[in-house]
């Protein structure tokens, strides 16, 4: 095997729970296969700034749907957007383009499956972006809450919400 290489893995546990583990982890994994990680734990606001002008190598990042249909997701995170929309991997591919505008356009679901499949094939060749692991949101409540629901996607209703106190 080769010697590898670094690369650095930009998280702020200070902008969310949990990136600064998921980094780990994902550092331990990459040590495995003779890759070299340093996780650069950093406040929010640096962390926004590289993230935004793209200065990252390898950074964890959440997205909140990324369980619903995947043309949402490949057009509202800005993780799955092309350069010219801004997106954070600055990822230019025509192919990927014409692949979302696809996917958006019909509701044939064979063929939503056929595309989401070459978007997954795309997305594990070239590893512009490529998603790790869910992460559910907990919720928890006192006995006088009452009323309190969440839907599929863990958003909270709280238009029914009462205290019983």
């Amino acid at each position: 095997m080769d010697k590898g290489f670094d690369v650095e893995i930009i998280s702020s546990s200070n902008r969310v729970y949990g990136f600064k583990f998921l980094a780990e982890i994902l550092q331990a994994d990459l040590r495995k296969i003779g890759i070299n990680a340093k996780v650069a734990d950093l406040e929010p606001v640096q962390y926004e700034s590289r993230m935004v002008k793209g200065d990252f190598q390898l950074m964890v990042h959440n997205y909140g749907r990324s369980n619903r249909d995947p043309g949402t997701m490949v057009t509202a995170a800005k993780a799955w957007y092309t350069d010219k929309e801004g997106g954070w991997s600055h990822y230019e591919n025509p192919e990927y383009e014409k692949l979302r505008r696809d996917l958006q356009s019909t509701l044939d679901r064979e063929k939503r499956k056929a595309i989401c499949r070459q978007i997954q094939l795309m997305m594990l060749d070239e590893c512009f972006t490529i998603l790790v692991a869910p992460q559910p949101t907990a919720w928890a409540w006192h006995t006088y809450v009452k009323d309190l629901r969440y839907d599929l996607e863990n958003s909270p209703f709280v238009h029914e919400l009462w205290v019983d106190r």
